[in-house]
């Protein structure tokens, strides 16, 4: 069975964490309905965050249990792998990874991207980011976040805009993918 992979395009005025409680509450946008009635958890940087401070305050090592290392004296590389290895112990039907790049050297973008690309042959995945760049090139299906709407994002927005942009004519194939 192959999984659909959804990537989101989100900028400073989109309403991401509506989108992501209704996704997580069973009840995802019509553009997203093969989600419905899956069991999906968030990858991010806050959920690293809420650990973290169960793990100080009350001295809980749920994403370190196998390890003598705090999180808070983790990379933010190590916490966000420690965060994906602990998701994916748990079975769910989709992980919605918000940001996953940010805040993570080139080398350790790259480890977590191979890591991603392997485990979608097993899980869908939605991903949120705020950087085109930052988008994988297996999310076959994308939009754009406005406000709490999700645009189609066409193959001619995704490459024939970015060569009108930058002053290049886009080529004739690139209008025939719209």
């Amino acid at each position: 069975m192959k999984h659909e992979h959804y990537a989101i395009l989100v900028n400073t005025d989109s309403r991401k964490s509506d989108i992501i409680d209704a996704i997580l509450n069973g009840q995802p946008p019509t553009e997203l309905i093969g989600l419905k009635d899956k069991r999906g958890t968030l990858f991010s940087g806050s959920v690293v965050e809420r650990y973290m401070d169960k793990e100080e305050r009350h001295g809980l090592k749920t994403l370190t249990a196998d390890s003598r290392q705090s999180l808070k004296s983790m990379s933010s590389g190590e916490r966000k792998k420690a965060l994906l290895e602990f998701i994916l112990s748990e079975n769910h039907d989709f992980i919605i990874l918000d940001n996953p790049f940010d805040n993570l050297d080139v080398e350790t973008q790259a480890s977590l991207e191979q890591r991603l690309r392997s485990i979608s042959v097993r899980i869908s995945l939605v991903m949120f980011a705020s950087r085109k760049s930052d988008l994988l090139d297996f999310m076959d299906i994308r939009f754009r976040l406005e406000e709490s709407r999700l645009i189609p994002l066409s193959a001619f927005e995704g490459v024939a805009k970015e060569r009108m942009l930058s002053g290049q004519e886009p080529t004739e194939s690139e209008f025939a993918a719209e």
